[in-house]
């Protein structure tokens, strides 16, 4: 399972031990405008049973950022010539935007309320 080779879980090609340094940026934003339909029948004054249908749209942003990590690398040198050392990743993330659409109980709401 573990690959003492290269330092990865085998099959996965990661590093096993990773520490985040940092993380700056990457804030996202959204949002959100819902709407709704609902029946309600009144069985008595006091008693009723209902539907509801929902649809939702969602504008999200999120802006740029980066991530840096250090891992150990088992095939990095080192200044003294030994092979292993700590190695770093960094990830610069760009300036994303999506619009999504959501039916949020898709299959409706049903309810039966007693009003007391």
């Amino acid at each position: 399972m573990f690959d003492s080779v290269d330092n990865t879980l085998t099959g996965f090609g990661s590093p096993v031990f990773e520490r985040r340094k940092y993380d700056k940026g990457s804030r996202t934003y959204s949002i959100r405008i819902r709407t709704f339909v609902g029946i309600a029948y009144y069985i008595t004054p006091k008693n009723c049973f209902g539907t509801e249908f929902g649809y939702g749209f969602t504008y999200t942003t999120v802006a740029k950022g980066s991530r840096a990590t250090e891992f150990y690398n088992s095939k990095l040198p080192n200044d003294n010539g030994t092979i292993s050392g700590v190695d770093e990743r960094k990830v610069i993330f760009g300036k994303s935007s999506s619009f999504s659409t959501n039916t949020e109980n898709f299959n409706g709401a049903l309810y039966l309320i007693f009003y007391f």
